[in-house]
């Protein structure tokens, strides 16, 4: 099955000179990570098999099925801020 991206009001979030990212990248999945959880967390996570970790500990799960990057966390805040991001217009 062929990847269609869908774009979210995140990729229209100002993200430095990494803003052109697209598609599934691990680029555009680090940007929305940064506007959710924060800088830190998007530059020291590890990402593998659509999980999402922090310093070794389960951060989210990661679906792209939906053609953007929809993060599952495990911390429901993360969650909420996800939701209220996604909503904006």
């Amino acid at each position: 099955m062929e990847f269609k991206e869908v774009r979210t009001p995140i990729d229209d979030l100002p993200f430095g000179f990494w803003r052109g990212y697209k598609g599934n990248s691990i680029g555009r999945g680090i940007q929305y990570l940064y506007h959710i959880c924060g800088l830190s967390i998007a530059e020291e996570s590890t990402w593998e098999n659509g999980r999402v970790e922090y310093f070794g500990k389960l951060l989210a799960t990661v679906d792209w099925s939906g053609g953007y990057p929809f993060f599952n966390f495990v911390d429901d805040s993360f969650n909420e801020r996800q939701r209220q991001l996604l909503a904006k217009t």
